[in-house]
């Protein structure tokens, strides 16, 4: 059937399910909204039909092998007889014959879609004061639902990352989330969106603390022994910044009132040193800080252990714990020592410096790197800074000589100075108070029920 209509275009509203037969009514120039649709005049003169799609975002059509264009489109103008649709959506693929005469609007609706499979999200948002948001939801790329406060919306029932924004407020971060709606076909979630990155769900499970069982060797000993213990912990799902924080970020805080100086620790606080300081991107050794051009995107470093606390109760959060940190750097997975597996790192999978340096010296701009990425989307547990952690020294073994298992105030990762570390090494970033340009933060916390 090539050649019998045009091609099939993006149409203009955003959202065609929601807008229904009104929308298909004034496509075709009728202006009766109670009526069902009708074709055109100039469809009826033609001899020809037409073909609209009102199906939920997050389908693609074809029709009489076109290439497929994601919903939603505008109604497509087809020669009367029997035209194959095919509706894929992420993991789903149908074919659909339509039957069109000439003159006649042929609606595509879930009714006559029967075998693509759905699912519901239903999405509760709200501020770090709890007030009801208006926000979005966006399956990938693609924006698929929202509204105010509670939203419902339905979905292809397929594996999707999910992000719930904010409509309204853009110094919020969202909340992002693998779903897989195949599995669970009415899911609830309720979110709280707060200033800084974006956040990403991390659901919990069982893990094994240290090195993996292939990469074992490589960790023992001149008697055998392990130098990092192996420990099976059960982690509890919460929530992490996708990104280091940025300076930005760090100094929306400091002129909403949420990063002033502690006047007590401030005065103990040691600063950069004056080799460091040009690498600072937020010189906070200033009365009032300044962002140093060009690095607001930047992760904040040169920041105390107190100023990083501050920042994220600020923001409604906390440092995530060493486990916590673990855990999401290795993608939940400890079968695997970086977050993209256990191949060596390289300089593409992070600013970091290896046996040589990978480049010139100091950060570059939050998750530059996405190759170093984990499978959730999280970037740079590997370069930029090292990142200030809780340690929770109860929940696992003594340290042994030559262990990360540090007691007290701990940094994770592997920063822009890194050189012969990884993931399962961190220091114990002495005292509560001293700035070094190698060393940031990002925050977590722990999910919100109900």
């Amino acid at each position: 059937m090539l050649g019998s209509f045009g091609p099939l275009r993006p149409a203009r509203a955003p959202c065609l399910r929601s807008l229904g037969w009104a929308w298909l009514l004034a496509l075709l120039g009728c202006t009766d909204a109670g009526k069902p649709p009708v074709a055109s005049d100039e469809t009826s003169a033609s001899g020809r039909g037409r073909i609209a799609m009102e199906l939920p975002v997050g389908i693609s059509v074809g029709i009489g092998g076109q290439e497929l264009v994601p919903l939603p489109v505008e109604a497509v103008g087809v020669a009367p007889g029997s035209h194959v649709l095919v509706l894929a959506s992420a993991c789903q693929r149908v074919e659909l014959a339509v039957d069109v005469a000439a003159g006649e609007m042929v609606v595509v609706d879930r009714e006559r879609a029967k075998e693509l499979e759905w699912a519901t999200l239903r999405v509760t948002a709200k501020d770090r004061e709890g007030k009801p948001l208006l926000h979005a939801v966006a399956l990938g790329d693609v924006e698929a639902g929202g509204g105010q406060g509670t939203s419902e919306t339905t979905v292809p029932a397929c594996p999707y990352r999910v992000r719930v924004s904010s409509s309204g407020a853009g110094e919020l971060g969202g909340v992002v989330e693998d779903i897989d709606f195949g599995e669970e076909r009415a899911v609830e979630r309720a979110v709280v969106l707060a200033p800084g990155p974006d956040m990403v769900r991390i659901p919990g499970g069982k893990f094994t603390l240290g090195p993996p069982e292939a990469l074992k060797e490589r960790y023992l000993d001149d008697y055998g022994q392990l130098i990092v213990s192996q420990y099976p912990v059960e982690v509890a799902g919460f929530e992490i910044d996708r990104s280091e924080v940025t300076a930005a970020q760090w100094m929306a805080c400091r002129k909403g009132g949420g990063c002033a100086e502690n006047t007590t620790l401030w005065w103990a606080t040691t600063l950069p040193s004056d080799a460091e300081r040009p690498f600072c991107n937020i010189d906070t050794g200033k009365l009032e800080p300044e962002v140093t051009p060009g690095r607001e995107e930047h992760p904040m470093n040169c920041v105390a252990r107190w100023q990083a606390e501050d920042y994220c109760r600020w923001a409604g959060k906390r440092l995530p714990t060493a486990i916590e940190w673990e855990y999401a750097a290795r993608s939940g997975d400890d079968r695997t020592l970086w977050p993209w597996g256990n191949d060596d790192p390289t300089c593409d999978r992070g600013r970091i410096q290896i046996v040589s340096t990978c480049s010139d010296l100091g950060t570059v701009p939050v998750c530059s790197h996405p190759k170093g990425s984990t499978k959730q989307g999280v970037c740079d547990f590997v370069g930029n800074v090292e990142e200030y952690v809780e340690d929770v020294p109860e929940t696992r073994p003594p340290p042994k000589l030559g262990s990360r298992r540090w007691e007290g105030f701990t940094c994770m990762g592997w920063g822009w100075q890194g050189y012969g570390k990884d993931l399962l090494f961190g220091s114990p970033c002495v005292g509560i108070a001293r700035q070094e340009a190698h060393v940031g933060f990002r925050c977590a916390r722990t999910i919100e029920r109900g």
